[in-house]
């Protein structure tokens, strides 16, 4: 009990860090609990599918409220919304429908391959 107690523990601060992250960045948090929880798991048999879902329930309100606060501080424009909304909408329904029909160690490379685009085209530029 004790050890799934310290698994819960750090998956926490896991999290409180991943808000952090995302909240001072827009972004970022949501890979970084995915990392988190893939490494930690907090129940048995997780799979990558679990944990991507799992992150995706609980980065939408912590996204909004982030959203939110940009907004209120004059960081968001509302015009470029409509022109990004729909395609992201459509993008993540394609994405969401089709996830199912890959094998977990695939989406694992996938996410990896994301993960380390994204962190050069950060260093480089």
């Amino acid at each position: 009990m004790q050890k799934r107690a310290h698994r819960a523990l750090l998956c926490a601060l896991i999290a409180g860090l991943s808000g952090l992250v995302n909240g001072l960045l827009g972004a970022g948090g949501g890979v970084l609990l995915a990392l988190g929880l893939g490494r930690f798991p907090l129940q048995k048999g997780q799979t990558p599918h679990s944990v991507f879902a799992t992150v995706t329930a609980v980065m939408l309100p912590l996204s909004l409220f982030s959203a939110y606060r940009y907004y209120t501080a004059g960081h968001l424009s509302l015009s470029t919304l409509p022109t990004l909304a729909l395609p992201c909408l459509l993008g993540g329904a394609i994405g969401a429908f089709s996830q199912r029909y890959l094998h977990a160690s695939l989406l694992k490379r996938l996410f990896g391959l994301l993960v380390l685009i994204s962190g050069i085209l950060m260093l480089v530029r």
